[in-house]
Parts: structure tokens; sequence; C-alpha cells
């Protein structure tokens, strides 16, 4: 008996039709075709059905049944002419094996439902690196992810609840200590240095209380006016001789002494520039931080 996929290539040809062009008009892969030609696999009744008109032909002519006309007479069997032939076609189902679409990066599963493919990004230390998951550990990326996010958000709030606690303790010693400066001047009858420190009590509680929080622009603000004070001093040419070398090192100290004078001016600058605008932006960091404390 000739085999189906003999006559499924041989009416193929017959229609002048190619494996991929068979393959579209039945919706398979033009693989599925040829292993269908070389016996590989059979295909479906439904995709026989089809088949059949694609290709002009019957079921009978795809399993190579020879009807009673093409038969030659010697080989013709002595049929009754009442009793009807009877025939049974077997129904051959083929499952094509399911399309690979992905591999799990942590668990090297085979993906073929879209389904069960996750895409995401995980982040290592300062490399973020794309990676498909499955469904299960992706589930278990999740919950990892969500009791990182917690322990960011217990260290935060930590980060936080300290910043404050500095400021209020820092700023309180500073002011107090400003507070009895104050006090001491007044009791020696010197009231406008007693009026400038009672003052400077606030200035100092909410500038020192501003440089803790770290959240408003003044800690930078002072490390930017410091900064300028940081200067370098041309070099010295000295004379090779004794007095030479003394006049050098002697203008070297000079210079060394104004670096330091200049920076002292510039840290003083920044401070009294900072301590004048805290008043009005420690309430805002304070506030601030107690909101994000919140979150």
């Amino acid at each position: 008996m000739v085999k189906i996929g003999t006559k499924i290539k041989e009416y193929r040809c017959k229609n002048g039709l190619t494996q991929k062009d068979l393959a579209d008009r039945l919706h398979v892969t033009y693989q599925a075709v040829s292993r269908w030609e070389n016996d590989a696999a059979e295909p479906s009744f439904d995709c026989l059905l089809d088949m059949t008109k694609i290709l002009n032909c019957t079921l009978d002519d795809l399993f190579g049944i020879e009807k009673e006309s093409e038969m030659p007479v010697e080989e013709a069997p002595l049929r009754s002419p009442v009793v009807p032939e009877e025939k049974i076609v077997e129904k051959i189902i083929v499952k094509e094996a399911p399309r690979l679409l992905a591999m799990c990066d942590e668990c090297k599963k085979a993906l073929y439902n879209e389904d069960d493919i996750h895409h995401v990004k995980v982040r290592q230390g300062k490399i973020t690196e794309n990676k498909t998951l499955c469904t299960e550990c992706n589930a278990r990326y999740e919950i990892a992810e969500s009791s990182k996010e917690k322990e960011q958000k217990k260290r935060r709030k930590a980060d936080l609840m300290t910043r404050r606690k500095r400021a209020f303790i820092w700023g309180t010693f500073f002011a107090l200590i400003s507070l009895i400066v104050g006090i001491i001047c007044f009791v020696r009858d010197s009231k406008n240095a007693g009026g400038f420190f009672l003052v400077a009590t606030v200035l100092v509680f909410t500038f020192v209380g501003c440089l803790f929080l770290d959240n408003n622009f003044i800690p930078d603000m002072w490390l930017a006016i410091a900064d300028w004070g940081f200067v370098n001093m041309p070099g010295v040419i000295m004379e090779f001789s004794l007095d030479g070398l003394l006049i050098g090192f002697a203008l070297k100290i000079v210079l060394w002494i104004i670096e330091i004078a200049i920076a002292i001016i510039a840290m003083l600058c920044a401070t009294a520039l900072g301590m004048l605008l805290s008043p009005f932006v420690y309430p805002f960091a304070l506030k601030k931080n107690i909101n994000e404390n919140k979150i």
C-alpha cells in the first residue's frame, strides 16, 4: 500500500504547489508538510479534509485506495450487487509540538505560553539587567522586591528620624550656648551684646537644624560659599642663600596665614547668610522630613 506522504507529495506537485503554498492554505508550517511527505508524522483528519479540497482529490486518493473502476478486471473481486461496500476510514489526529517561545533565566524552564512569560528588570548594584522569568520565578521575584522595598522604606524612616533627632539635639545644644552667653552679657550690663546673642539663639537653632535635616538648600549653599575661601596662593621664588631662604620661608608663612584668614572669612560669611535664611527654611525642612517619614 502506498504511504500517505507519497500521495500528498504527488497531488501537491500535480497542482503546482510548493510545500509552503500548501502549508499556508492549511494554516500550518511548511516543516509540518515536509514531515507528512516524509511519513515522519501524519496530518489530522481535519487537515486531510481541507487537503482534498485544495488538491482536488478524495480521501481514497490520498490513502491510495483504488476505485473499483480503476482495478484490473482479473483483480476485481466478485461482489454481490445487493450487498453495498462498507468502508471504514480511520480518523488520525496528529498534534503539532508547541512552539518554544522563551526560556526562564532563573530555573531554565521552557516556556510555550505567552501568559507564562514575564520580562523584568533586575537591578544588581549599579547594573540593571533585563531577564525573562516564568510565572513561579516572577512571583518569587516580586515577593523579594516587595521585601526589599519594605526594608528600604524602613531604613529611610529610621534615617529621617535620626536626622530629626540630631537636628533637635545639636540645635538645642548650640542655642543654649548662645543663650547662656547672652544672659552673661545682660548680667554684665552689655545689653547690645546680650540682645545679639538672644537673637542668635534662634538663628543658631534653625541653622544647625537645617544642616542636620539636609533636605534643603542651606547645606549646599554653605559649602559653595565656604569653598570660595579655599584659594591657592602664588608660589614664592627664593634665592638660594640664607637670607633668601629666610625671606621665602617668612613669605610662605604669611601666605599660609592669608589663606587661612580667607577661608575663615568665607566660612563666616556662609554661616551668617545661612543663619539669616534658616528661620524661613527650617519650618519647611522640618515639615518635609515629617511628611517623608509618613510615606
